[in-house]
């Protein structure tokens, strides 16, 4: 087991809760802060979140290839979203799965449902690197608030694989985003307005090269006066009237900007599909130049 886990509360202890039904031996984080740059290893895999875990004093919460996490589903918690989360307030999230490793999130319940736990959430000037993983049964999978151009540009959001998210897969309150390349985002959203795959609110990343579809009511929901380039990603369609109905921006309320998807993939990218939905486990890679 590596070192790191000092200033967290850790067992590996029986069966609690939900856990009952999922495994017998596990690490559990209880509701504590992380101050000290800690690792996750698959030793000590699966993890299980009791609460909101805040990441503070610049510490760096590394998460290594093959580790699965889990968020048991509490109330009234406080935090940015009801359910377990983990909040990067002062410091960075690193999470990079590998070729066949990649990096699960998920819920604690035996039977998940969308929204059995709260979010990953990067507040401000702090840092996220996700990498081939998979996001799934959150309110929100990612939820970014307020990240200054900086942190921007030193965070990478790519090869993620994110699906049955009850508020959205990825939302974005103001700030700067990083790019979100070479992502599946899928089958988020609830039907409620504003609900769906991609929310910006005034903030404009590049979403390129990605398959985003069957989000609910919307695949990109552009809450801002600027424009939005999601050119180059797939929608499971090439009708140009069905993308668009797929896409909430000014062609539905004038005082927003446009989402410009024109050109857009003929076929899933085969280049940015993330954690293969169907091939559990086969990462593809993402390539520029193809």
């Amino acid at each position: 087991m590596k070192p790191g886990y000092l200033l967290l509360i850790l067992a590996v202890v029986g069966a609690v809760g939900a856990v009952d039904n999922l495994n017998a031996d596990y690490t559990a984080i209880l509701q504590e802060d992380i101050s000290t740059d800690t690792v996750w290893d698959i030793d000590g895999s699966p993890y299980v979140v009791f609460g909101n875990l805040y990441i503070r004093n610049g510490a760096t919460l590394r998460i290594e290839d093959g580790v699965t996490v889990r968020f048991d589903k509490v109330t009234l918690d406080g935090g940015y979203r009801e359910g377990a989360e983990i909040i990067v307030s002062d410091g960075a999230l690193i999470a990079e799965g590998a070729p066949g490793w990649p990096i699960l999130f998920t819920s604690n319940e035996a039977i998940p449902f969308a929204g059995d736990w709260g979010a990953l959430v990067i507040e401000g000037n702090n840092t996220v690197t996700l990498s081939m993983c998979r996001i799934e049964y959150a309110k929100d999978g990612l939820l970014m608030q307020s990240m200054t151009m900086g942190a921007a540009m030193s965070s990478t959001i790519e090869h993620l694989e994110i699906s049955n998210c009850s508020q959205h897969g990825i939302s974005v309150n103001s700030g700067t985003s990083p790019d979100i390349t070479g992502c599946t985002i899928t089958g988020n959203g609830s039907g409620l307005s504003y609900d769906g795959g991609i929310y910006l609110m005034d903030s404009a990343p590049l979403i390129n090269y990605n398959n985003i579809y069957s989000n609910n009511p919307y695949n990109i929901i552009n809450d801002s006066i600027y424009n939005v380039d999601a050119t180059y990603n797939w929608w499971e369609t090439t009708n140009e009237q069905l993308i668009a109905q797929g896409i909430y921006d000014y062609y539905d309320r004038s005082v927003w900007g446009e989402v410009e998807f024109v050109p857009y993939l003929t076929e899933p990218s085969e280049d940015g599909g993330g954690v293969a939905m169907r091939t559990w486990g086969l990462i593809k890679s993402y390539n520029m130049d193809d």
